[in-house]
């Protein structure tokens, strides 16, 4: 009977054993799997913090974002103008209207975050290129590319615009633009 009891113990020793340890190696493993995780999605984070500023060339010419203005047509259709380098920053961004200088032009329907494709159903309110007057340029419109609202928040708008109508007028980032409504 002793050597029942003994064999019984040890039996039973060694499984509880072989549990516990099998559990302590799924818990580091699931801790070592949440920790990866984690780790992926900063990095995703931190790729999609990357965008450079909005940039390209209109009218053959480079050109850089500087800062942008939205209207509200009576229907709510948004009215997006962004300007470049050249804009006078002593002006207030709501005053400005810069016919002179290179700038884009689009329309979006709404204020809802999200993709809009280019060119849109409507030419006139896909992204335009309108370049400096020095330039003499004629406008372009975009046949290819997206529009994406990526926040809409107080009175600023940010977005990602990668459009483009030839290899003289495109243009690829991110921007903020600021409410005039």
């Amino acid at each position: 009977m002793k050597k029942t009891f003994l064999v019984f113990a040890i039996f039973s020793t060694s499984i509880f054993f072989n549990s516990c340890s099998d559990d302590s190696s799924d818990e580091t493993s699931m801790e070592m799997m949440e920790e990866e995780e984690e780790e992926e999605m900063e990095e995703e984070e931190e790729e999609e913090e990357e965008v450079d500023v909005l940039a390209g060339k209109i009218g053959g010419e480079d050109w850089t974002y500087k800062r942008g203005k939205i209207t509200q047509e009576l229907d709510g259709t948004l009215v997006f103008e962004l300007y470049g380098q050249e804009s006078d920053e002593n002006i207030a961004i709501c005053d400005l209207f810069l016919t002179s200088q290179a700038r884009i032009k689009f329309f979006i329907p709404s204020e809802a975050v999200g993709v809009y494709e280019q060119p849109r159903e409507i030419a006139t309110q896909s992204v335009r290129f309108f370049p400096s007057e020095t330039n003499g340029g004629a406008t372009q419109t975009a046949v290819s590319g997206t529009v994406e609202l990526t926040s809409v928040e107080g009175t600023t708008i940010e977005g990602i615009i990668d459009a483009r109508a030839d290899d003289d007028h495109f243009v690829v980032g991110a921007f903020t633009a600021t409410k005039c409504y």
